[in-house]
Formats: structure tokens, sequence, C-alpha cells
């Protein structure tokens, strides 16, 4: 009995261990093929999962192309006691080309193309927001350092007005509109340190070429101002004209988008107060310095309207003033851009077209309100005449001459200073000055005989002598007109200042 008991422990004690035996070694092999199974998942481009029951394993997660693939399951083949390896993988496709596309424009940025990992596009996501959801996740980028240069792309178009990026591959391309040449370098240097076997190539174009403004404006008193070249960002055409006090600026100038002049801006506006007495002007402006080459109308002194211009224009203008090359035949008509006045050529100069009846009550209407609209100058303490009174000495012309020609009218031109200085002086110089007017008008073909001038000095004043005021208002040329018949002038002289600028007396 003892011994059959016996037999019966030995049995079921080696049982029992062949049991454990088993049972522990069963374990082990598990937990060995799981320790090789998740070695052989590492180093995957995309996170992979394994499962091993007993000594199966079951790899699950995306697969970075087919290559991939069949590395991760002959990995998985080679871990030490498996059995059974079962693929539950994902495999993305491939894309060759791998790209991303970017566009910037008025409305905003756009996106398209693909993003080798998810990590990438979360990446990219700080930088693009949910557009980077759009992106597709593609196995083929180039290699780990891709989504790097995108990065660097997209920094280069943030630089430009508007723009694409392309990054295919190894290649990169930039096209698009740099607002200067500071900013297209600035999108160069953004991908200036690519890594090796990457290349970027530009095709960029420039809002303004970063170059200072330069440009010309062409005037003729016939036919008006045209501009052309690079203008500075705060002139355009309408601008010019509205300085240059003419309707309209026609040419084809682009606008810079840098940089403002406003010392050539008030220049235009100086310029515009001489353009009645000019028949040609070429300015140009260079970076503010201005170079101005003119051509005198016709009767105008073109030392003292170089003079002028200089003065008005500062230091730092380069002026030359001619006289005019050319002049047309008379009876040639124009509209003078500059006063909007229908002219004629006569006599060597351009006259006013008038269109009224002759009568004493016109004539000296007409001839008051022209003395009235400009004045007659002098240069000071001369009997010279001031280039910018030419323009109502033309005017007075055409009235005179008319007047004279049609009825028999005769006209005084009188001379009048203030009270400073001595009675003769002042006498002489009003009588000089009286007959410097007479002979420019018979120059412009008023009949000789219909005119006389005559000198009063300081005798007839119409303001206080006391004042700055009063004796500029002295200091006058008068128009009178005579009737045959009468003995004393039938209307009272019409007056203007003579010169604003000068000694009193003079």
């Amino acid at each position: 009995m003892r011994k059959l008991l016996g037999g019966t422990v030995l049995v079921v004690g080696t049982g029992l261990l062949g049991w454990y035996g088993s049972s522990n070694n069963a374990e082990t092999m598990q937990s060995s093929v799981s320790a090789g199974a998740l070695a052989a998942a590492s180093g995957t481009v995309h996170p992979i999962s394994t499962n091993v029951l007993g000594r199966d394993i079951t790899v699950s997660g995306v697969a970075n192309g087919e290559e991939e693939r069949d590395q991760i399951i002959a990995a998985m083949n080679d871990v030490h006691g498996r059995r059974v390896v079962r693929d539950d993988l994902t495999v993305l496709e491939t894309a060759s080309p791998f790209v991303l596309n970017a566009e910037k424009d008025a409305d905003g940025m756009r996106y398209a193309g693909m993003v080798p990992t998810e990590a990438d596009r979360q990446a990219l996501a700080t930088r693009i927001g949910a557009d980077a959801n759009a992106l597709e996740l593609k196995a083929g980028a180039p290699d780990t350092g891709w989504t790097d240069v995108v990065g660097q792309g997209l920094d280069s178009l943030s630089v430009l007005e508007s723009g694409a990026l392309a990054v295919s591959d190894r290649t990169i391309t930039l096209t698009g509109r740099a607002f200067s040449p500071a900013e297209a370098e600035a999108a160069q240097a953004a991908l200036a340190n690519l890594p090796e076997g990457y290349e970027a190539a530009f095709e960029l174009d420039l809002m303004d070429d970063g170059t200072p403004p330069n440009f010309d404006v062409v005037y003729n008193a016939g036919s008006g101002a045209t501009v052309t070249g690079k203008l500075p960002t705060d002139l355009d055409n309408a601008a010019i004209a509205a300085a240059l006090k003419l309707d309209t600026v026609s040419g084809d100038a682009a606008q810079g988008l840098l940089g403002e002049s406003p010392k050539t801006k008030q220049q235009l506006s100086a310029i515009s107060a001489w353009l009645p007495e000019v028949e040609t002007l070429s300015l140009n402006s260079n970076d503010d310095v201005v170079t101005v080459t003119a051509e005198a109308a016709p009767g105008v002194d073109a030392a003292l309207l170089q003079s002028g211009l200089s003065s008005a224009l500062g230091d730092g203008a380069n002026v030359s003033v001619s006289d005019a090359a050319s002049l047309p035949a008379d009876g040639t008509e124009r509209t003078n851009q500059a006063t909007g006045r229908l002219e004629a050529f006569n006599s060597g100069f351009w006259l006013p077209v008038m269109d009224f009846t002759s009568d004493l009550d016109t004539c000296a209407s007409y001839s008051n309100e022209a003395l009235q609209k400009d004045r007659v100058n002098f240069v000071t303490g001369s009997a010279q005449l001031d280039p910018q009174s030419i323009r109502t000495v033309n005017a007075v012309a055409a009235i005179i001459g008319q007047c004279v020609d049609e009825t028999d009218l005769t006209v005084e031109i009188g001379g009048h200073t203030d009270s400073q200085g001595g009675d003769d002086l002042n006498q002489q110089l009003s009588q000089s000055r009286a007959e410097a007017v007479r002979t420019a008008l018979i120059a412009r073909g008023v009949p000789e005989a219909g005119i006389t001038a005559v000198g009063y000095g300081e005798t007839q004043p119409i303001a206080d002598n006391e004042t700055e005021e009063g004796r500029a208002a002295n200091r006058r040329t008068a128009i009178t007109w005579f009737e045959p018949a009468a003995a004393e002038p039938v209307t009272p002289a019409a007056t203007q200042d003579t010169e604003v600028n000068t000694s009193a007396g003079e």
C-alpha cells in the first residue's frame, strides 16, 4: 500500500513539475518575443504598435510606403521565437515628387500639398494654423529635414507683397512681388542656408526699384506739359498739374513707393508763377536736385527770367534761360496753357486775342481790368520792365491796339512814384518808366501817333505816403483815354502799382 501511494505521489509530483516547467517556459518565450517585437518596431518613420500573444506577433500602425512595410515585416520575422507575424499595417502612398505649395495675395494665404508625418503636420500647424489639416499624409519626403526647409520657404514668402512658394523634393521656387530691393534681399536671405542637396530659384519683381526719384517735366506754352521718369511717392500727374497750375499734365511717369519730395513740389509751385513768361521749359528732378532749362517768351528778358527763376527755386537749383530759338509766323494762334488765353503772334509777340466793340467806355474798362489783373513792375531803381510785367504789357497792347485802330481815341501812359527821394529824380524816373511802357506797346503794333507818355513823379498820390502800403499804391502806371474834342481826360486813369519790392520813391 505504501509502495502504491509512493508511486502515486511520484507520478503526481512529476506531472506538476512538468506543467510548471511548461507554463513558466511559455511566459518566458512570450516576454522574449514581445521584447524582440518592440525592438524591431523602433526607428520607424511613424509610430507602430506590436501585440504578442504567445509567440504570435500582430503589428499595426502606419508604414511609410511599401519599402518600409517590407522592412518592418522582415524585422518581425527575425524576432527569435516568434511563430506567426500578422501584418495589420496601413501603407502610405508614396508621392513623387513630394510637394508643398503656398500662395499669398491680397486675400491672404493658401496652402496645398503633402506632409511627411503627423508630427510634421503639428509643426506646420504652428505656422499655418488649421490649414495644416488639409495637407495629405504621404510617403516620399526626401529626408527628415524637408519640413524645416518648407518653414524657410514660408519665411521667404512672408516678406513678399504677393507671390507663390513651391517646394518640390529638394527644389524650392519662389516667385512674386517684393516692395523694394530690401524686401527682395530679405526673401532670398531666408533661403540662403539650405541643407546640402537643396537649391532655391527666385523670380521676383520689384514694386519700387529703390532708386531715388528722377523725373522730367517738359512744358510748351502752346501744348502743355508732359512728365516721364520715376516720381516720388507724393507726386503724380495730377499733383504736378496742380503745382504748376495747369489743367492737366500728360505722360506715363511711374510713381515711386518710397520717399517723398516736398521740396520738389514747392519748386514746381514756384515755377508756376513764371510759366506765363516761358515759351518752353524742361525740368529734371533727380533726388531733389532740380535742373531747369527754359526759353523766354518773346519780349521777356532772358537774363532777368533766369534770375527770377533761380531766386524762386532756391539754393541748389540749376537754371539756364535763353531766348526762344524759333518763332512762328504772324497770325499764328494758340491757347497759352499757363494763362488759358487765346493768343495770336503779332509783330514778334504773343498778344491775347480780344473780342469786344471798341468805344471809350469799353476800352477804358478793358485796360483798367488788365492793369488790375497783373502788375506792371520795373527792375528796382530803373525803367527796365520786370519779366512778369510782359504779360500785362501784351494784354494792354492788344486792347490799345484795337481801340486806336478802330476809333479816334488816343491814350496816355502815366508814370507815378511815391514821395521818397528827390522831386527831380522821381520826375525823371516816372517819365522814363512811362516811356518804357510806351516803347513796349509800340513794338507790339500800337500806332505810335495814338499813344503818349507822361511822367508825373510824386505829384498825384492816391494813398498816404507815410505808410509802405500807401507808397506801394502810389508807385503805379496809369492809362488815360482821350477823345479828339476833349480838352480834359474823359475817363479817370485806371491805375496799378508798378513795384512792390523797391526802395521808396523808386
